[in-house]
């Protein structure tokens, strides 16, 4: 099951898309009913998330725990830099503490517009979400990455980070998760 906020309920959604509302969820003792902004909520990579969920008829009671990650930004290049499409790239960001990978994003300003799968780098192979690379600081983008980029116009990378566990109550999963992303704008020529 997967939930989605909003209408001033919490919903999760079971595997036939039927949704369900919970009658009270709390993240660190504040109750959501639509958004919650983070100034109740600490990103540091050491304050655990704490979920309680009251439940009714289809969604049981449950309580869980994750713990934050930390906040992170991209270093390199800076926020509206250039970025020529045939030397292509190499972003550096701070790392998130504890989890190994990290998903990586190229869009223009109207959605995904092309992205690649690291591991098939050699052949060019574009798909339409994002891919997954080592959460070690640095992320290199080819040239042929760009090949269906329009040139002079700005584009978004994001790296997203996420950490998260499977909790299984009355033979349902729920997707206890903690998910953080930094994203920049560049200049594309």
């Amino acid at each position: 099951m997967s939930t989605l906020l909003g209408e001033g309920h919490t919903y999760f959604y079971d595997n036939s898309l039927n949704y369900h509302p919970a009658d009270v969820i709390t993240l660190n003792g504040n109750q959501i009913s639509q958004r919650t902004d983070n100034d109740n909520v600490t990103f540091d990579g050491n304050t655990n998330h704490i979920w309680v969920v009251t439940g009714n008829q289809q969604i049981p009671s449950y309580s869980d725990t994750i713990q934050s990650l930390n906040t992170f930004q991209i270093t390199t290049p800076l926020a509206h830099d250039t970025i020529y499409k045939n030397l292509g790239v190499s972003i550096n960001y701070t790392t998130l503490n504890g989890i190994d990978s990290v998903a990586v994003y190229a869009r223009f300003n109207r959605g995904l517009s092309s992205t690649i799968d690291s591991s098939n780098w050699d052949s060019g192979i574009s798909y339409s979400n994002g891919f997954i690379v080592p959460n070690n600081g640095t992320i290199h983008l080819p040239a042929f990455f760009f090949q269906t980029f329009t040139s002079d116009t700005y584009m978004t990378i994001e790296i997203v980070g996420a950490r998260y566990k499977i909790k299984s109550i009355n033979d349902k999963d729920f997707v206890t998760a903690c998910i953080v992303s930094c994203r920049t704008n560049y200049y594309l020529k």
